[in-house]
């Protein structure tokens, strides 16, 4: 079986490494492959209609052509699977870098010495390629492009023991399904504290959703369904039921944002889900004020739910939203009580001192 073809995440694995470039910040894409079965040409046709499109060349020399030679050269071996962290870490990496792994259990990578194995991956520069190319004659390209690469001096950034199976070398089924495992219910997703409370969860519904290309896509749907009846409920004047559906949306939205950054998905709908629950966080705070003030004519709820809303700021990237979980538990708890104002002033002290944290941590992190 050629391992390009090989099922990861609900897709080639040809797919899922051009999606994880693209992702990583790849703007020209280039493939390099002899032949095309089916299912990679209908990879190719999914990968156009998300607008990624990658040029096929069917020879070293003609891979090089394509690229520029002051180009920075994200390379992804043939069947190579690594982890989304592990590729963006290489790709932005500010100068030429090898990824290498240990010996152990790495019979399948190309050696470079006895200390370390070449895991298919490396950020190089055009160049290189082209000087590769023009020198290839019977070997292949991978290990001429290594050999190259070493005598030049290129960094390396080692991939230890303890995380050697972040890069995998994929050759059958059963290697594939070890990167689907990884992708379920490893940690290298779980930036936040949020990650690592719902990644046990997760775990559980991940692999079937990765799985079936179907249900990957219809994921960003359920939590925007949600948080669209949660504003409805709001306008209603159901303020609590508008709390309850935005907190029941918040794990569907994980779970999609999650499944998308495992996949390289960025289509539209997953980019809308930060922007879309910050947003219902700010129409939830007004329509809570408007209520209160509707009820007990006190003008200074307004006022508070105006600064409460304002905490949710909408973010252009759907990797960096506001969490708005905390504080709607915080004025549902406020609600049950008739303190609702109380629950808004608490919102704007816990998002203030949030911010304040944050910028005594990069200010710290600045010093060291």
């Amino acid at each position: 079986m050629l391992a390009a073809t090989l099922r990861v995440a609900g897709m080639t694995l040809l797919e899922y490494q051009v999606r994880q470039a693209h992702a990583a910040g790849a703007a020209h894409i280039v493939v390099l492959a002899n032949r095309l079965p089916q299912s990679l040409i209908t990879a190719f046709n999914r990968l156009e209609r998300d607008k990624i499109k990658p040029e096929l060349a069917r020879s070293a020399r003609d891979a090089a052509d394509r690229i520029h030679p002051d180009e920075t050269l994200l390379v992804i071996s043939g069947g190579i699977f690594a982890t989304p962290d592990v590729i963006a870490r290489v790709a932005g990496s500010a100068s030429p870098v090898l990824l290498t792994r240990d010996p152990a259990g790495g019979d399948a990578f190309e050696r470079i010495d006895a200390t370390a194995h070449w895991s298919g991956i490396a950020l190089l520069d055009g160049g290189m390629l082209r000087e590769t190319a023009s020198v290839l004659g019977d070997w292949t390209l991978g290990p001429t492009l290594l050999r190259i690469a070493v005598q030049r001096d290129v960094a390396r950034d080692h991939v230890g023991a303890g995380q050697a199976d972040t890069v995998l070398h994929l050759a059958n089924d059963a290697d594939a399904e070890a990167a689907n495992r990884l992708l379920a219910t490893g940690d290298f997703l779980a930036d936040r504290l949020i990650d690592r409370l719902y990644t046990p969860v997760g775990s559980l519904a991940l692999p079937r959703l990765m799985g079936s290309p179907s249900l990957i896509g219809l994921a960003p749907f359920v939590p925007l369904v949600l948080l669209a009846a949660a504003i409805g409920a709001a306008v209603a004047g159901y303020g609590r039921v508008g709390i309850v559906l935005l907190l029941i949306a918040h794990f569907p939205a994980w779970l999609a944002v999650r499944l998308a950054r495992a996949t390289g998905d960025s289509s539209r709908l997953v980019r809308l889900i930060g922007p879309a629950m910050a947003g219902t966080a700010s129409a939830l705070c007004l329509a809570l004020g408007w209520w209160q003030y509707d009820q007990s004519g006190d003008q200074s709820v307004v006022a508070l739910a105006l600064f409460a809303a304002a905490q949710f700021h909408p973010k252009l990237s759907w990797r960096q939203t506001v969490d708005p979980l905390p504080a709607m538990l915080i004025l549902l708890v406020a609600i049950s009580f008739g303190m609702l104002g109380l629950g808004f002033t608490l919102v704007i002290m816990a998002s203030l001192f949030s911010g304040l944290w944050r910028s005594f941590r990069v200010g710290n992190a600045a010093l060291s």
